[in-house]
């Protein structure tokens, strides 16, 4: 397909991919947490997994919708 009008599978993926948001807040919370009460890399961690998780479902479900319904109406080929 061509760089105007990608398939509806490079679609969704360039949506959800550009989903960051609640990513950086994750790491952003993770890391004050770290500072302020526990020492190490585990909120910090945590938080980022749980940042990028959030990113994917709202994506999903909100940012992406559109390309998510036209990846799920194209027709799937013969196993």
């Amino acid at each position: 397909m061509s760089e105007e009008n990608p398939s509806p599978s490079a679609a969704l993926s360039q949506c959800l991919l550009s989903q960051y948001r609640l990513c950086a807040a994750g790491l952003g919370l993770g890391a004050a947490y770290t500072i302020k009460y526990k020492k190490g890399a585990l909120p910090f961690v945590v938080g980022g997994v749980i940042g990028s998780a959030s990113d994917l479902v709202y994506g999903l479900l909100k940012e992406c919708s559109e390309e998510f319904k036209e990846f799920s109406n194209q027709p799937q080929a013969p196993k």
